[in-house]
């Protein structure tokens, strides 16, 4: 699966939504902000982000976790 990560909207964002995705492990360590993300890789990204965030939270049986991505309306 590719995406286009670097394709962006027009215009500014003077409010919305706002992620950090900070990846770590053995041999990477990065970091990515994002600012209003509405374009459709964008999209794709966070709906994928979200599902799995609520498949861990849900294996993990943390209540806080479990309450947040099913807020999110990433059950699947």
């Amino acid at each position: 699966m590719q995406w286009d990560l670097f394709e962006a909207n027009r215009g500014i964002c003077i409010d919305g939504v706002s992620y950090r995705f900070h990846l770590h492990t053995v041999n990477i360590d990065t970091l990515i902000r994002v600012s209003n993300p509405g374009s459709a890789p964008w999209k794709k990204w966070e709906k994928e982000i979200f599902q799995r965030g609520y498949y861990l939270s849900a294996m993990s049986g943390n209540l806080r976790l479990i309450e947040y991505f099913s807020f999110t309306g990433a059950v699947v």
